[in-house]
């Protein structure tokens, strides 16, 4: 697992970015069936399968998974922690982004989770919750992307 040919349509997705493949391993360690998750992110059309534009729909797929099946007032709850890290000038601490948004640690934690592919919770207090990528910030602010 998994299949070789699986592996051979994310290699060209990928066209040589570390990040996709980073990104994808990342994912796949989500709960869920990763064999569905894998071929999810194999089937993106031919046409849009190489570079920014497979780590497009890599990155549209992680946020489509982060949001389903969420009641309304959890998304709006997660689109505000996930904008706040992504539009801070200085990076905070989980502790500091609980304390500005007035959610509780769990909270930001629960939410935080379901992008752990592409944001960085760590485990010490004293350090700061960041993006994996730079690139995951520049797919969310971009208006074309």
């Amino acid at each position: 697992w998994p299949p070789e040919h699986l592996l051979d349509q994310l290699v060209q997705k990928s066209a040589g970015l570390f990040i996709f493949a980073t990104t994808v391993c990342r994912f796949i360690e989500s709960p869920g069936d990763r064999a569905e998750q894998l071929i999810q992110i194999a089937s993106v059309s031919e046409s849009h399968n190489e570079g920014e534009y497979g780590l497009d729909h890599l990155y549209r797929r992680t946020v489509s998974s982060a949001i389903e099946n969420l009641p309304d007032s959890k998304v709006n709850d997660l689109r505000t922690v996930l904008g706040t890290i992504i539009l801070l000038q200085q990076p905070m601490t989980l502790r500091n982004i609980c304390l500005l948004l007035k959610m509780t640690r769990n909270h930001v934690e629960g939410m935080l989770s379901r992008f752990h592919s592409v944001v960085v919770v760590p485990s010490d207090d004293r350090d700061f919750v960041r993006l994996f990528h730079s690139s995951f910030r520049d797919f969310l602010t971009s208006n074309t992307r």
